[in-house]
């Protein structure tokens, strides 16, 4: 008997985590803080990392703050907030794989619906920026979803489209 109650018991767990909404973007109406991290100690130097981070990002030097969002990322994996500006700082340098893979990192990490907009505007700006348009008007086209209001990511995507129809002719934009 206590063996089958066990076995339920696992049973039931398994299918709570089957069923899990995990990768199903549910907007929010306030951002979320990052996920805990296990050591106190290890949360506060991760915020420690992005603040100083966020300060350097504002004054402009980017590669500063790109180091300071790299420590806050080594003590936190899991903040998605530093994975994103490490993305902007690659992206401003017009470093675009990198900022690509760091963007995605934030996605993946399961940012607020803002910071989601974002990341697709950026994502498409990266690709706009190394002329490869049907993948800049694809995160456009994501970002949209996100916000159809949206007046940049209108504009970048109609900007995009009319790059890549130019491209398609041979002709300059």
């Amino acid at each position: 008997m206590r063996l089958q109650m066990g076995a339920m018991l696992i049973l039931a767990g398994a299918l709570a985590a089957c069923s899990s909404t995990k990768g199903v973007f549910e907007p929010r109406s306030t951002p979320p803080s990052p996920r805990p991290v296990q050591a106190t100690g290890q949360a506060r130097a991760s915020e420690s990392h992005y603040e100083n981070g966020l300060r350097l990002y504002a004054k402009d030097k980017l590669r500063q703050a790109a180091k300071m969002f790299e420590q806050s990322l080594r003590h936190d994996p899991s903040n998605y907030r530093a994975a994103y500006y490490l993305a902007m700082c690659h992206n401003r340098r017009g470093r675009y794989e990198e900022a690509r893979s760091y963007f995605r990192l934030a996605l993946e990490l399961g940012p607020d619906r803002t910071t989601a907009l974002e990341i697709r505007t950026g994502l498409g700006y990266g690709y706009e920026m190394q002329r490869k348009f049907s993948q800049a008007t694809l995160e456009y086209d994501l970002a949209l979803k996100l916000d159809p209001e949206n007046e940049y990511a209108r504009k970048a995507k109609g900007r995009v489209r009319g790059e890549g129809n130019a491209k398609a002719r041979g002709k300059k934009p």
